[in-house]
């Protein structure tokens, strides 16, 4: 019986070894590591801006309402306040109406704007209220804000001559 050599340099191979899949998947796995924190941390900041901005606007709604003066001639408005509730965690839009002797709140909201448990919001002791037809601020500037802890916080500044600007703060470990 003759043995015949194999010459195996010029025989071709087809797929992949276990070693090289192996590695790919173990860089897979370090890239996902790596990038998968990240991009929640990102949705996480996107969500608490969107949210911010949400309020904002909430806010300039409230005062767009007192700056029109649309009023009715069975229940005249004199203010328009944005109010949250910690219990719903949520805001609402009232108006106030005068009722010649008193002046009391309107039960119902004109718009309402609900927020994520995981949202933090520090809102002022005084609720922003805007006096019908001049749009401004009834009392003293008021702070709102919102925060989520260790990704991010914003506040809003609603001042008494009408501004409500929100600006991005560093600060974020010190949520309220």
């Amino acid at each position: 019986m003759i043995l015949k050599k194999t010459n195996y340099k010029h025989r071709k191979y087809y797929g992949f070894t276990l070693i090289e899949l192996l590695i790919t998947i173990s860089l897979i796995g370090i890239l996902a590591a790596f990038f998968i924190p990240r991009y929640n941390d990102f949705n996480r900041r996107q969500e608490l801006k969107t949210i911010a901005e949400e309020l904002t606007s909430f806010v300039e709604k409230a005062q767009n309402k007192a700056l029109s003066g649309v009023q009715g001639a069975s229940d005249p408005v004199i203010a328009y306040g944005v109010f949250y509730f910690t219990s719903a965690h949520s805001a609402g839009i009232y108006r106030q109406l005068d009722l010649g002797a008193s002046e009391e709140w309107d039960s119902t909201a004109i718009a309402q704007l609900s927020f994520a448990t995981v949202i933090k919001i520090a809102w002022p002791a005084e609720n922003p209220i805007f006096n019908v037809p001049t749009g401004k601020l009834s009392g003293n500037d008021r702070i709102i804000t919102v925060c989520y802890d260790n990704i991010g916080k914003y506040e809003i500044a609603v001042k008494t001559t009408g501004i409500v600007k929100m600006s991005e703060r560093q600060d974020v470990a010190a949520c309220p």
